[in-house]
């Protein structure tokens, strides 16, 4: 089903982006959640799917912002729910998080937690090991 955006997306000559395609494994009861959770997520995606398949649509409108829809069409939070920072209440405020979509900050996180990674761990798991067989 994903082959026109994952043709589009990997490799160099395009957007160089790393795709995982996986198949899941496990007992019948662990396939069968993954069946519905995959049903619930196809029907959420198959709007855009019918999109990518539609000729006459330009890539402006393929990747364009959700946000900037929702701003178009006057969508409001609903007061009732709390926004992310006061999602544990007035008595303790959730951490900030980090932007991971954010391709700039992604990258500095990922050298910061690399940096912090070597210096704190001991040198020996950075060794390379081998195995050899042990006689006597």
């Amino acid at each position: 089903m994903g082959e026109t955006l994952y043709d589009q997306v990997v490799g160099p000559q395009n957007l160089g982006r790393r795709v995982r395609v996986y198949a899941p494994v496990g007992t019948h009861e662990t396939l069968l959640a993954y069946l519905v959770r995959r049903l619930l997520k196809t029907a959420r995606t198959h709007r855009s799917s019918i999109r990518l398949s539609m000729k006459n649509i330009s890539i402006d409108t393929l990747i364009r912002s959700p946000f900037e829809t929702i701003a178009e069409q006057g969508i409001h939070l609903h007061p009732a729910l709390p926004l992310p920072r006061n999602l544990y209440g007035e008595g303790r405020l959730n951490s900030k998080g980090i932007d991971l979509s954010n391709e700039k900050r992604f990258a500095t996180t990922a050298r910061k937690t690399q940096r912090i990674g070597r210096a704190i761990l001991p040198r020996r798991i950075h060794h390379q090991w081998q195995s050899t067989r042990r006689t006597g």
